[in-house]
């Protein structure tokens, strides 16, 4: 799902005996696609997407360079060689060579730090709205749902027109399972900002994957669309694309 544009900002079927190739090939066609995810109002700090390729295939450009660097780096090697009398010593050579690692704090580190400073922050000043957003938002990024819905609910008791908000604590419904709460807060958010995006399309999500509202999913959709036709989904690809597929 979308994420808002806050500070800080995310059953086994039955085995079934093999049918025959035709029989399978028409089973894969019925399946229905699988559901997409939601979108952040920003997404995680420094996360970036990747870039797209094409058709699954590396530029042709890029197999050439790579072919290229290869040939110039068994030439070189090659004139090493000599110098070494094993593989063994040349390896040790290159890895002297190379500069220590860097000394990281562990990812979790930070990350326990800034939640403890926030929960102090909320404890000392319970309205203070900046800081009930940021801790939502942390529990967002540490996969705890119910703990965000709490913060979230106590930053919109203060300021209840946050459309980025009410969104990301859909998409924290959402996790929990509770599907029609959830679209309830993406329809409140896009009625608060009838241009918000992240909302109009997690609504579709919710509509289309959860609640099987199918073609209601698509008007909805059809609006974003409109809003903005270059509309894309989490993985970048544009919706009026992906709204043809998805049937």
């Amino acid at each position: 799902m979308a994420r808002s544009k806050q500070e800080r900002r995310k059953k086994t079927a039955p085995a079934q005996t093999p049918a025959p190739q035709a029989e399978h090939a028409r089973e894969e066609s019925q399946q229905e696609p699988a559901a997409a995810p939601l979108k952040k109002a920003v997404p995680p700090h420094g996360r970036q997407t990747p870039p797209a390729r094409h058709g699954g295939m590396a530029r042709t450009s890029t197999l050439l360079l790579t072919a290229g660097l290869c040939l110039l780096l068994g030439t070189y090697l090659g004139t090493l060689l000599p110098a070494f009398r094993s593989f063994t010593e040349l390896v040790t050579a290159v890895q002297q060579s190379l500069p220590p690692p860097q000394q990281q704090t562990p990812a979790g580190q930070g990350a326990d730090e800034h939640l403890k400073h926030l929960e102090e922050a909320v404890g000392k000043n319970p309205q203070d709205l900046h800081a009930w957003i940021q801790l939502g938002n942390q529990y967002f990024d540490d996969h705890k749902p119910r703990e965000a819905i709490r913060a979230y609910e106590r930053a919109l008791a203060i300021k209840g027109d946050n459309p980025d908000v009410l969104t990301d604590m859909g998409i924290m419904y959402r996790q929990l399972g509770e599907f029609e709460r959830a679209a309830e807060l993406f329809t409140q958010a896009g009625t608060v900002n009838p241009r918000h995006e992240q909302s109009r399309f997690n609504l579709g999500v919710v509509l289309f994957f959860d609640l099987k509202r199918k073609e209601e999913a698509r008007q909805v959709w059809r609006t974003l669309i409109a809003i903005n036709p270059e509309a894309k989904t989490p993985d970048g690809a544009l919706l009026r694309t992906m709204l043809d597929e998805w049937r």
